[in-house]
């Protein structure tokens, strides 16, 4: 169990690092290829719309070739998309290889999710958040990557993570997979999502992506304006990633113990208030010190709506492979709306705006939570 743990653990961090390395080369790529902030959003949300657009049809895939050759493929695969955002060199060229590494990305994700679940299923909160911890541990690397890259190139910096993420793919061969799923029908998922408790579930995994969408795309440019540069930023969002590593498994661990709903309603109160003050800071080091908290407060609201959801897909009788792929579909929706529609509307009306309508969202739905405890 122990080395299953490691190798899901750097599959985790391998996929996450791809995706958050993108926040120090932010500034380099809008001031060499002069990108809008609705272009800058769509870049920030184009890997999370490859994870969404693959994960269904692959999920179907995966329950009938298994779990562990899905996840190798993408390992394989994530190591191709990498390498070519390592020599990118226009616009819709970064978009591409961003989609395929989310594309990639949905293979690890559901992958390594199902495996851990099904090794540990009475540890359910507890074994998603060692996963989200990891992958916590990758956005805090992701960022020194993305540094260095903008310090000594991209090509040989993302060579090296492409050679990493291979070696993860031959150690992996090594072990023995769980056993295969009983193939998943059309009519099976349709059943599945007429279920108010699924619908509910997942929506409790779209509301952190909103929020998190929306401060990855905003929160680089303004720490940018206010005098940071991209060493800088790397360090703000590698101290918010630390808070992860260690938060995640905790919250995981709490919310197996005490009930995945009052965790979440709880870390939702506390998203909010850092939220709608982010836009106002006009101190570089305070707006470092929210947006830490802020993404720190996301994160750890990941493990007990994943969590759920697993439940709810498992009382469906839906292959946890399957389940993991359609929640890293509502991952990729919510953080796609958050980033480019919340750029789009900070653009045209301001990023208070913008930040103002997620954090409404969020108190909805605590507001909802609530409604639901009380008796009819």
């Amino acid at each position: 169990m122990r080395r299953l743990v490691v190798l899901v653990s750097a599959m985790a961090i391998a996929e996450t690092l791809l995706f958050s390395a993108l926040a120090p080369l932010l500034p380099t790529f809008d001031s060499e290829l002069g990108l809008s902030k609705a272009q800058v959003g769509l870049l920030v949300a184009v890997f999370p719309i490859g994870l969404g657009v693959a994960g269904l049809p692959l999920g179907l895939f995966g329950s009938r070739v298994g779990v562990k050759g899905f996840g190798l493929g993408g390992l394989v695969m994530l190591a191709a998309a990498g390498v070519a955002f390592g020599v990118a060199d226009s616009y819709p060229q970064l978009l591409a290889t961003r989609f395929l590494q989310g594309a990639a990305g949905a293979l690890v994700w559901s992958s390594g999710l199902a495996w851990l679940v099904g090794a540990a299923p009475q540890r359910r909160g507890e074994m998603i958040g060692v996963f989200s911890g990891a992958a916590a541990a990758g956005q805090m690397l992701g960022p020194v990557v993305g540094g260095l890259a903008v310090l000594v190139g991209r090509a040989g910096v993302f060579a090296g993570v492409a050679g990493f993420t291979l070696l993860l793919a031959v150690f992996g061969a090594r072990f023995h997979g769980p056993e295969r799923d009983e193939p998943q029908s059309l009519a099976k998922m349709r059943e599945a999502h007429a279920s108010r408790a699924v619908l509910g579930a997942l929506w409790l995994v779209t509301v952190p992506s909103l929020l998190m969408g929306t401060v990855y795309a905003l929160s680089p440019l303004q720490l940018d304006r206010l005098g940071w540069g991209p060493v800088g930023i790397a360090v703000t969002f590698l101290a918010a990633a630390a808070c992860g590593v260690v938060g995640r498994p905790l919250i995981g661990r709490w919310a197996d113990r005490h009930g995945f709903v009052p965790a979440i309603r709880l870390l939702l109160l506390a998203c909010i208030p850092v939220t709608v003050l982010i836009p106002w800071v006009g101190e570089r080091w305070v707006l470092s010190v929210c947006v830490v908290l802020a993404i720190a407060a996301y994160g750890v609201l990941f493990g007990p709506g994943m969590a759920l959801a697993s439940h709810r897909y498992e009382d469906a009788g839906v292959a946890q492979v399957f389940g993991f792929a359609f929640i890293g579909l509502m991952f990729a929706s919510g953080f796609f709306v958050g980033s480019a529609a919340g750029a789009e509307i900070a653009h045209l009306a301001g990023d208070a705006t913008a930040y103002a309508l997620v954090a409404g969202t969020g108190l909805a739905t605590v507001l909802a939570l609530g409604a639901r405890r009380r008796p009819r």
